[in-house]
């Protein structure tokens, strides 16, 4: 990432951490997500990239509210407000839902990228293997810091291309798509470019 890169990203975060702040479904999720885990919360996927895509050009914003939230670990009971209804995701991770509103509870241990290479669980090795170049960005519940560059330098491109091959595939399976329609959806949906991958 250029100099100039790095500045755009300063100043985007800020837009980001002000957009957070005012949304109050976010600030639910977040206060859920704290009291639930330990070591680290960080937020992920389409609640990060989409938001950024939408400060930086424009994008709409999805109608589904969904935010995903990697953590260091769980507690092993839940502490679920009673207004929330606990569900599970397809990896077995705790999916908690209120009007309309999705959260997403994933312990890095347990991220299929990470347990499939036998990574140890950190925030890094979750970014290099995440099925999308624009997934692998996140933002530190805690610090507030915005990082991954490979994600962030996709979203500056305007560009959605495979990541990680083998998560790709694993990810277009569980949406039983192809990474070809996926990689495309997601560039429509953001108005961004695409790259397939070579045949």
């Amino acid at each position: 990432m250029d100099c100039i890169d790095r500045i755009r990203t300063r100043s985007l975060r800020v837009d980001l951490l002000k957009m957070l702040d005012r949304d109050e479904q976010f600030r639910q999720a977040v206060l859920i997500a704290r009291k639930n885990s330990g070591d680290g919360i960080w937020l992920i996927g389409g609640s990060v990239f989409r938001r950024l895509a939408h400060l930086l050009y424009g994008t709409p914003m999805p109608d589904e509210v969904d935010f995903d939230f990697l953590v260091g670990w769980l507690y092993s009971d839940l502490n679920i407000p009673s207004d929330w209804k606990p569900e599970f995701n397809a990896f077995g991770n705790p999916k908690l839902i209120k009007d309309g509103v999705k959260v997403d509870l994933c312990p890095l241990a347990r991220v299929h990228s990470i347990v499939r290479r036998q990574l140890e669980p950190t925030i890094e090795n979750w970014m290099t293997g995440t099925p999308l170049n624009i997934q692998s960005v996140m933002l530190d519940c805690n610090t507030g810091e915005l990082k991954g560059d490979i994600g962030l330098n996709a979203i500056f491109a305007k560009v959605v291309a495979v990541n990680d091959p083998i998560q790709a595939e694993v990810y277009a399976g569980r949406k039983k798509k192809t990474v070809e329609r996926i990689i495309c959806e997601k560039a429509a949906e953001l108005n961004f470019s695409f790259v397939l991958r070579d045949k």
